[in-house]
């Protein structure tokens, strides 16, 4: 070989590297910010975990306060699901049947506790859901970056070889060149 094709082929193996550098930099760039995004959504679903954490309880500590202890007792049963529904319509119907004599506002009382009972349900029902939904929409984030951690270690360990791999078929042609 010639000391003219030996230079061409030198200048083609620096500008295929200079590609190679130019499409990883393209490569990585996406996966950089992909990384930071689904780091700051992780920590916004965890952030709405809590929050939702404490405004469920800010809400039974309100109700707490506003309530006599044996309507709390209910309503904590009623609340964690350790009664069906059906023997709490059962136990509603025998309070009214009792309380033919109860004023006015002990009846709205009752009526009030009632649909109470129905928006815990509800709203343990809906808390459960969205909690469930939250935490497994924030696995898949944490899943999907470390994946593309994974993939970013692939692409370090291919851009060595291929360095070293430039490197030896400098150093052979130098070599060449020098002899």
């Amino acid at each position: 070989m010639t000391t003219k094709h030996l230079y061409r082929i030198h200048q083609q193996l620096l500008e295929l590297q200079r590609h190679y550098n130019q499409t990883r930099i393209l490569i990585e760039k996406p996966i950089f910010v992909t990384l930071i995004a689904n780091a700051f959504t992780a920590i916004i679903l965890a952030s709405m975990m809590i929050n939702m954490s404490l405004y469920n309880f800010r809400i039974n500590s309100i109700i707490s306060y506003l309530l006599p202890q044996s309507t709390i007792r209910l309503l904590t049963i009623i609340y964690f699901g350790q009664m069906p529904s059906q023997e709490l319509r059962q136990l509603v119907w025998r309070l009214r049947h009792r309380t033919i004599n109860w004023s006015a506002f002990n009846w709205l009382c009752l009526l009030r506790i009632e649909s109470m009972i129905e928006q815990f349900h509800f709203r343990l029902f809906t808390f459960l859901n969205i909690t469930h939904q939250l935490l497994i929409t924030m696995i898949a984030v944490i899943l999907e970056s470390l994946l593309l951690l994974v993939q970013v270690g692939n692409m370090a360990v291919v851009q060595m070889n291929i360095e070293n791999s430039f490197e030896r078929y400098l150093y052979t042609f130098h070599g060449e060149e020098l002899n």
